[in-house]
């Protein structure tokens, strides 16, 4: 999910960013020892990664018509109604969230936007998870002409000099510098600005049925100018996908980078909360580096989040997140070859529950976690529809930010640590270990993850679990997901979790980024106290798909269209 300003944790992403964590998998059994890791190792250890993701703050810029601000909350307990958690009282805080529209910030659309019948945002492949990037730059012609739109002489000068052909798959963001606005104009006034720089018809078209592209992006609110949207309308009613306000491009190569991307699988969701992070071989000059900041653990901040009514939890000061200037390190100038070698090929497997109004949550926090709505136009105060608008959209109530597949920041426990929009890029891809302790938990439910498991991996799978790794503890207690009673499943205790020597274990004596598990929480001790992800998998795994064998780009349409349903969002019925 794209970052939340100030947010304590971040809910239900796909691949999991921010937090990005987009895992390479090894399952040594069926593929070797080393799968996928050695072209980590060889290559994106070393890579810059870039953020290309505005933060979501409650005056985030939306489109002319949608409600604005946000709302940035705090959970409550609901033993103590309307009382917030503390830090102070709880040892936790969490946020909660009103959000009038999903057409916010950085975004992903999903074709449903304007055609229901093609895939919602939980619709779509786990393939999507990582791909060649393509930075086409067209800021000369918008300093000329600031309604500047795309053109295929553009796409074709951009191979020229590259000297190469956009690769098939690839994703495709063109540059303006529109974004470098964002924060210096008021948001009312960047949300009516026009013309504004977009992309032809034609060329967009030319992207897809010439090169085969997945999708392409670009930096303001809307694909084009024209009055009907041309663009977008013909993109999202044929079953493609788009990127819209994205940020620094001008500090990513042109050419030789890729891009992770992840989103929360929201149900029958008409728009894509998104992050993208750019990945940038080793010569590259910008970006940050793994290992050039502290990951984990992380640095303190010079001052700790405060909560204010209006803008939610902010810092009087901060550490600076700006992109550093990279010193370059001998290594390949593309990442595209390690692509096409090591990773077109491999199987994705998702690894995120789907977000609906029924997600289990912790048993201290509102139920149902989430009120699924139809966005309204301000300007009439009526329901986006398909019928009358030509397309819809959501907003949402999220009651906490604790909720579904997560990624939690230090934030969460401690105000001084970091919150889930200032965790580094370099989170987005990963080696990924899975520790299997299902017969245990067979023989006792309540079972914790011990050093001896950890020990035991290693020795099984001859080899040590790489430093900066991600450690997944397989249990299969989610199994029962969306069989037994949400209300239930988070009352169930006990449940498998981790003790505090493995978890000390694993980060002190085996420097992990940090480990996941199924459950709600991490251990069962009263105190907590150790407290959606895309696997990508070598070709040769029996789960997961393969790009090849998913049509992307267009999608499919589905067996039946969405319609709303108040009380549970747009659903397949």
């Amino acid at each position: 999910m794209r970052p939340l300003q100030a947010g304590v944790a971040v809910a239900a992403v796909q691949s999991v960013v921010a937090s990005g964590v987009l895992s390479f998998a090894a399952h040594q059994r069926e593929c070797g020892r080393r799968g996928l890791w050695s072209a980590y190792d060889e290559d994106l250890v070393d890579a810059t990664y870039i953020d290309l993701t505005h933060t979501i703050t409650p005056d985030t810029p939306v489109w002319i018509g949608d409600e604005s601000p946000q709302a940035f909350l705090r959970a409550t307990n609901v033993s103590a109604p309307g009382v917030p958690f503390s830090w102070a009282t709880d040892g936790f805080a969490a946020n909660a969230y009103e959000l009038h529209t999903d057409q916010l910030g950085t975004q992903l659309d999903p074709p449903a936007h304007w055609n229901p019948e093609y895939p919602a945002i939980d619709e779509l492949p786990p393939t999507f998870a990582l791909r060649p990037l393509v930075v086409i730059d067209v800021t000369d012609k918008v300093k000329k002409d600031p309604g500047y739109q795309l053109q295929v002489a553009d796409v074709r000068a951009w191979e020229r000099t590259h000297s190469t052909r956009i690769p098939q798959g690839a994703v495709v963001f063109v540059r303006s510098d529109w974004s470098k606005q964002w924060d210096t104009t008021d948001p009312a006034e960047l949300s009516e600005q026009f013309p504004f720089p977009g992309q032809s018809l034609a060329a967009v078209q030319f992207l897809h049925l010439n090169r085969s592209i997945l999708f392409h992006g670009h930096e303001p609110l809307d694909a084009d100018t024209t009055p009907d949207l041309e663009t977008e309308a013909w993109l999202l009613r044929n079953g493609y996908t788009q990127a819209e306000g994205l940020t620094n491009l001008d500090l990513v190569a042109p050419v030789g980078c890729l891009v992770s991307m992840s989103f929360p699988k929201l149900r029958g969701g008409l728009g894509g909360y998104a992050r993208f992070v750019a990945i940038c071989p080793s010569s590259w000059t910008h970006g940050f580096r793994i290992g050039s900041t502290p990951e984990a653990p992380m640095l303190k901040q010079p001052a700790p989040l405060v909560y204010d009514p209006v803008q939610g939890y902010r810092r009087a000061q901060s550490l600076s997140s700006a992109v550093p200037v990279a010193a370059p390190t001998k290594g390949s100038d593309s990442l595209w070859p390690t692509y096409e070698k090591s990773i077109r090929r491999a199987k994705y497997i998702d690894l995120t529950h789907t977000l609906t109004t029924d997600t289990p949550v912790w048993a201290g926090f509102t139920t149902p976690p989430a009120q699924f709505r139809q966005a309204v136009d301000k300007r009439t105060g009526v329901a986006y529809s398909w019928e009358v608008d030509g397309s819809a959209c959501m907003a949402y109530r999220f009651e906490t930010d604790q909720f579904g597949t997560q990624l939690d920041p230090p934030a969460h426990w401690n105000p001084d640590f970091a919150a889930i929009d200032e965790l580094p890029p370099t989170f987005a891809v990963r080696p990924l270990v899975v520790l299997d302790v299902t017969k245990k938990v067979c023989k006792d439910a309540g079972y914790q993850l011990q050093v001896a498991d950890i020990l035991e991996w290693e020795e099984a799978h001859a080899t040590r679990i790489p430093p900066g790794a991600v450690v997944f503890v397989r249990s299969d207690w989610s199994k029962q997901w969306g069989v037994v009673n949400a209300t239930v499943l988070a009352a169930s205790f006990p449940f498998p979790g981790q003790s505090l020597e493995a978890v000390q274990f694993l980060h002190l004596n085996r420097s992990i980024l940090f480990h996941g598990h199924e459950p709600l929480d991490t251990d069962t001790t009263p105190t907590l106290e150790s407290e959606a992800y895309i696997a990508i998998c070598p070709p040769s795994t029996e789960a997961g798909v393969s790009i090849a064998e998913t049509p992307e780009a267009p999608l499919p349409k589905q067996s039946k269209p969405l319609k709303f349903v108040p009380g549970q969002g747009y659903l397949r019925v």
